[in-house]
């Protein structure tokens, strides 16, 4: 869901500002003008809420292990599709990416997924998702079951 004002238009007076010093104040309503022209072409767009992914754990002590993403910060939409940026924004898709399994030690801050978001068939951001917490190795017959399991579903495959 995209965010309210956009952050673009603080980056445009910055812009402005720094093009003025080095310029001269003589251009400071042209680059005025050129920098809200720039930054209109894009809109902030915020992932919703807390993301948290689920996969199983396959020979393993604990069952699941949560992935949540790396960042959460905005993605810049440019204006491709629609009659503004604000509508590009809003057309925004997410595609994820985990396995259903992990097999072995699971560490914290490790990458185990990913989320790409998409307009259209253009990728803006992709943001990897990461184990919350560490997940030790298992014994030596939770090692047998989870290879037994690992092999029973790639023949599924």
């Amino acid at each position: 869901m995209p965010t309210q004002p956009r952050q673009s238009s603080i980056y445009a007076r910055i812009a402005t500002t720094a093009i003025t010093t080095i310029f001269g104040s003589r251009v400071t309503r042209a680059a005025s003008l050129m920098m809200e022209w720039a930054f209109s072409a894009f809109y902030d767009y915020k992932p919703s809420g807390e993301s948290i992914y689920v996969p199983a754990l396959a020979s393993n002590g604990e069952k699941f292990v949560n992935l949540v993403p790396a960042w959460t910060t905005s993605i810049p939409v440019p204006h491709l599709v629609g009659e503004t940026a604000k509508e590009s924004a809003s057309q925004v898709k997410i595609a994820v990416n985990i396995p259903p399994y992990i097999y072995g030690e699971v560490k914290a801050g490790e990458k185990y997924g990913e989320i790409k978001y998409k307009l259209g068939d253009v990728t803006l951001a992709t943001v990897p998702l990461i184990a919350a917490k560490n997940a030790g190795k298992s014994g030596l017959w939770g090692r047998f079951w989870g290879t037994l399991a690992k092999r029973k579903l790639e023949q599924k495959k």
